[in-house]
């Protein structure tokens, strides 16, 4: 496990990629980012050409590590080759998975243990078949459709990044310190038909999101400074959303609200959807401009804590019409 995905798990944060259970697909999208980042490098091969044989090299053992694990947990591999065009994630990674399911097509998997016994003939056909599949990841790695999207990735980091310092910056030169609520819960559906089109799924948890938002601010209208929050769905299709509210010091907020009021009732034609919240987390603490008490967070460690928050946006993200992966700013 990386050390952000470790630093979740130590400030229990995993709401901030869906909860707990997806844990284990960020885990694996690190694994293979990490193997075919080494493939896409000028000097890397599959194989090196021994004095009878060949021999596999070390991004050729990480690359049947990976591959053999993803053979191995047939719903992870189904999953992520079966994400759709609303998830994002790397064009290389899809390429690699593309890249595996034809190794498992055309049975060409061969364990770096069996190269030896291969005859002639043989090691010449997986020499260039695998150096194929190097040279392929690499010319995409180089393209500008992969360039685009990592700049896409990287500006998406850096704009939030600057606009909660802006943000919070202002607030705590106003204030010196400021109350932090970091809100969670997920949103489920129910419906009394087959294959619902998503759009109209993105579009009522939207809504239910808004009603949420305008109920917090209604409700603690003279206590709140600013809101942040964004909307996302999992690689499973969970949808989860993620506030975050700053609040004048010593306020009396309350945002421990009960999700049973937020229902969206969507009724056409013979088509029922009932959208609904569940699962609430709350947790608050105080934010000082400065401050040296360890059991005090102050504004340069909340820098870094927001970019963790940030973290999903490294690796996969859910854009759509109605829901976006960025944090929308309120300010009152």
């Amino acid at each position: 496990m990386s050390e952000m995905l470790n630093q979740f798990a130590k400030y229990d944060a995993l709401e901030l990629i869906g909860g707990r259970e997806n844990l284990q697909y960020y885990e694996i999208i690190e694994n293979l980012m990490t193997t075919v980042r080494k493939m896409v490098l000028a000097k890397s091969k599959p194989f090196k050409h021994g004095k009878h044989c060949l021999e596999a090299t070390v991004d050729y053992y990480n690359f049947y590590g990976s591959l053999c694990f993803l053979l191995d947990n047939q719903h992870t591999f189904g999953l992520l080759n079966g994400l759709n065009t609303s998830q994002s994630i790397s064009p290389l990674m899809k390429s690699l998975i593309s890249n595996i399911m034809e190794v498992k097509q055309l049975h060409r998997l061969m364990p770096p243990t069996c190269l030896r016994s291969l005859d002639p003939q043989l090691s010449h056909s997986f020499d260039n078949y695998y150096t194929g599949i190097w040279n392929s990841l690499r010319g995409l790695a180089n393209s500008n459709e992969f360039k685009s999207q990592e700049k896409k990735r990287k500006t998406l980091i850096t704009k939030q990044c600057q606009e909660n310092t802006r943000h919070l910056g202002r607030l705590l030169r106003q204030y010196n310190s400021v109350l932090v609520s970091r809100i969670s819960f997920k949103i489920y559906h129910e419906i009394n038909a087959q294959g619902c089109d998503v759009r109209l799924l993105d579009q009522t948890a939207k809504r239910l999101h808004q009603n949420f938002i305008n109920h917090i601010r209604q409700i603690n209208l003279d206590h709140i400074l600013c809101i942040q929050s964004r909307i996302q769905r999992t690689m499973t299709g969970q949808c989860y959303v993620n506030i975050l509210v700053y609040a004048k010091p010593n306020a009396e907020a309350n945002f421990n609200i009960d999700l049973g009021q937020f229902r969206d009732i969507y009724e056409k034609d013979s088509i029922q959807l009932i959208t609904f919240a569940n699962n609430l987390l709350n947790k608050r603490f105080e934010l000082f401009a400065k401050s040296n008490n360890f059991n005090e967070v102050n504004f340069e460690e909340w820098k870094v804590f927001f970019k963790y928050m940030l973290y999903p946006l490294n690796h996969y993200y859910y854009e759509s019409k109605y829901i976006k992966p960025l944090f929308t700013t309120t300010l009152l």
